[in-house]
Order: C-alpha cells, then structure tokens, then sequence
C-alpha cells in the first residue's frame, strides 16, 4: 500500500459499551478501521452515527453508508482493521481469565458491585473484563493494519473511545484531559500482562510500532470550533461496523431488541445492516470468529473470588 501519512490513525469503538452488563443487543462487538485516502485526511461521511437515527431509520441509512463504500472502493478509499462479535457471556469468560495473568492485582466488593484494584489505581470489574476482550480486538486490528504497510512505515495510532470516568464536558476545549481509568487499565494490561508483553515483542519483531490514545478533541481545517473527540466522523466507520456485526452474527435476536419500536424496523435495520457488513467486507477487515474465545492465557498469578465472577457472569445474561 502506498503509504503517506507519519502515522496511520485508528478508530475503534464498541457497542453496546466497554463493559459488561444486561443489553438488549444480542452480544458485545469491537471495531478497529484504519482509514485512508489520498488527498483527503479526513472522510466525508454520508451519515452520522448509529444512535443518531431513530429506530425505523437506522436499515436505510446502514444501505446508504453500504453503497457509499463500495462506491469509494474504486476510488482510492483503503480501509483496514479488524472487528469482533460474540456473545457477552463469551466475552465475559475470556476477560475473567486473562483478568489472571495480571500481576498485583486483586478484587474488591464495593457498594454492591466490584472494584479491580491494579497497581495503585482500580476499576469497576465489569468494565475491565469488558477492556480485556475489547484489548484482543484492537491488538488484531493494529497487526492486520501494520501488515499493509512496509515495514519502515509500520506506525499506528489507535484513537479510543474515552470511557467511563473522565468527560470533557467541564474541560478546557483543545486541552487534553487526565486520562480515564479505563485507559490506565488498558496501559497496564499492554505492560503488565503475560499477554500484552508478548503481543508488544511480536511487534517490535516486524517493526510495528503502536499506540493507543483518546481523540479528546477536533476541528476541521475550515472550522475553529474544537468539538468533542467522539464526535470526529472516522469514529462513524467502527461504530456502524459494530452494530453490522451483531446483526450478522445475530439477526433474530438483533431484530426483536426493544430498540426497534415495530418489528419490521427490526427486520429492516437487520436487511440493511447486512448489506453494510458485505459492503466492509470489501475490504482489508476481518476477524477470527469464535477462534478468538479459545484464546487462554499463559499463567495464572491469583485467582478471582467464586462471589466476583459469578456477579459478571450473572451480569452478562441477556
């Protein structure tokens, strides 16, 4: 791939949330898409996000969002990355385990729930058995995208998603925020784990240098106005790709979620969302299917209390 940017940018987002908990959705899905095209450093999209679109809406616009990107596939347009959907049971399972591996960490009961206590930070249990799935996806995503390039240009950023914890809403615009635990869960984790030790010296092996960050704020060249990060229209890309892989991977149970207000939206943003994952399938996106629910870790430094895990899990039945 002809490369030009110093860094290629990635976006990724999850849906219903970075966390485990009762949904109506059918499953938990992470996205990752890379974006370029010469000439144009920012996309301009047809539409906006997902939730912006009320429920009999939302299969016409994942149609329109479908023939815009088979339309860019002959125009230049490169997409690469990687998502991932399942069940949040399954999820579920595969974060608690590797929740394990960590060192000096422990879990504590804290006014009705959990709290993840790593280092000297902590963290609610079920969003950091949530972030270790969601970890897995973005990992996949920044290898398949650093295999696009040569290797002397292997150089990715992730833009996240800036969890629970820490919001811009009483921030200074254009002034980056402190970062969120999620994002110090997610550090430690990359640094800390069995895991994510391994998966940074299988980087550095192919010259792939990554990081992972919030997108706080934007504005566009013609406009002054710093906005918020997740309002930044590459951030629609992941999370329309998210809701197309629930659907599916689960369209029955995506078309009779209580979002839809008459079935035949269900059945209509079912239809439409299928188009839309045919249409990202075009192309360099993929994932490892249930392949990725085998995944277990390499040791295990504690063990999570029985009270603990059955909470998530228990959190994790539809």
């Amino acid at each position: 791939m002809e490369y030009l940017p110093p860094v290629w940018h990635g976006y990724a987002d999850a849906k219903p949330s970075e966390s485990i908990q009762k949904d109506d959705l059918p499953g938990l899905a992470v996205a990752v898409i890379f974006p370029w095209k010469r000439g144009s450093p920012m996309l301009d999209l047809p539409i906006k996000q997902y939730k912006d679109y009320q429920s009999n809406l939302k299969g016409t616009r994942a149609r329109q969002l479908a023939d815009w990107l088979a339309k860019q596939k002959n125009r230049g347009l490169v997409l690469s990355g990687f998502f991932l959907a399942d069940t949040q049971l399954n999820a579920a399972n595969m974060g608690l385990s590797f929740l394990e591996e960590l060192p000096n960490t422990h879990v504590q009961s804290h006014y009705g729930t959990w709290r993840l206590h790593f280092g000297d930070q902590h963290i609610d249990l079920a969003q950091a058995v949530a972030l270790e799935y969601y970890f897995l996806a973005i990992n996949f995503g920044l290898l398949r995208a650093g295999y696009c390039l040569e290797p002397e240009h292997r150089r990715l950023f992730v833009a996240m998603d800036r969890f629970p914890g820490k919001s811009p809403d009483c921030a200074v615009p254009g002034k980056p925020l402190p970062a969120s635990q999620g994002s110090k869960f997610l550090e430690f984790v990359r640094y800390r784990s069995a895991i994510g030790i391994h998966i940074e010296k299988e980087n550095t092996s192919i010259g792939l240098k990554t990081k992972l960050g919030a997108l706080d704020w934007w504005k566009a060249r013609t406009n002054r106005e710093w906005r918020k990060g997740k309002t930044h229209p590459h951030f629609t890309l992941p999370d329309w790709l998210a809701a197309a892989a629930l659907a599916e991977v689960y369209p029955e149970e995506f078309a009779a979620s209580s979002s839809f207000k008459r079935e035949q939206d269900g059945i209509d943003a079912v239809d439409g969302l299928t188009q839309l994952y045919k249409a990202f399938k075009l192309y360099d996106l993929w994932s490892a299917g249930d392949v990725v629910r085998y995944l277990r870790p390499s040791e295990h430094l504690w063990t999570l209390p029985e009270e603990a895990r059955a909470f998530i899990l228990e959190r994790a039945e539809r």
